[in-house]
Order: C-alpha cells, then sequence, then structure tokens
C-alpha cells in the first residue's frame, strides 16, 4: 500500500466475517497523475463465497475532492442504451466518513445482510489498529 505517496487511507480495524485481506489494490489519478484516491478490492473467503458473498471495493478519497472526484458514485457506471440495465439494478454505495476522508463502499449484489456486516464495521488511519494487517 505504499502508492500513493502521502495520501491517506483509511481502513477497516477488523474484516466483516467472510472475508480476507485484499489483495487489489488501486489508484484513481487526475490529469496531472496527482492521486484523487485509493482503491481496495476486499474478496470473499471461500467459505464466504460459497455463502453467495461478493467483492466489495473500498474507494478512499479527501473529503475536500468534490470538484474532483476520485472515487465513482452511482452516476458512473452507465450501461449502453438499451442494454435493459437500470438503476434500480446497482445497489446504492455506502459512505462513511473518517476524519478528512470520504470512504465509499461498493457492492456487487443488494444483500442486506453483506451492508449491516460492513455498516458495522469501524474504520481509521491509524493502520496499527488495522488487525488483518498484522
Amino acid at each position: 500500500m505504499a502508492e500513493g505517496g502521502d495520501f491517506p487511507i483509511a481502513l477497516p480495524v477488523k474484516l466483516p466475517r467472510g472475508y480476507q485481506a485484499p489483495r487489489t489494490y488501486g489508484l484513481t489519478t487526475g490529469p496531472d497523475n496527482q492521486v484523487l484516491a485509493r482503491n481496495i478490492f476486499f474478496g470473499p473467503t471461500p467459505s464466504g463465497r460459497t455463502s453467495g458473498l461478493k467483492t466489495v471495493v473500498l474507494c478512499v478519497e479527501r473529503s475536500s475532492a468534490v470538484a474532483d472526484r476520485g472515487c465513482e458514485g452511482p452516476d458512473s457506471r452507465k450501461d449502453p442504451p438499451g442494454s435493459g440495465t437500470t438503476d434500480a439494478d446497482y445497489p446504492r454505495p455506502m459512505i462513511r466518513h473518517v476524519g478528512e476522508l470520504l470512504v465509499m463502499l461498493t457492492f456487487d449484489d443488494k444483500t442486506a445482510d453483506d451492508r449491516a456486516a460492513w455498516q458495522a464495521t469501524d474504520y481509521t488511519t491509524d493502520l496499527d489498529k488495522v488487525t488483518w494487517l498484522h
């Protein structure tokens, strides 16, 4: 997670049951290569996958980054005309604020239990408190 220079990160203190430490990370950069957001992909454990859990994308940006949004909101998901997909087909992202950071979680499904587990999780910028990193 060293990529992104001094761009801060907020992470869940504990992972919800059925999820494992991420293996995929990404950055969203602006035209001048300035980091706008960090993206972390949390996949389910094998037993979580069997239970129907899907990947959750955690995106972190500075709360003040209104003009240069790094995290994609619900309006960014556009399907080709005539595809039959509507906004109702996409679950709404979950937003949390951690200090100066906006944390957006995007779900691949509409499972209420899954969303509740991520909603109940505490988030921190203090990496020493993130249990799954140690």
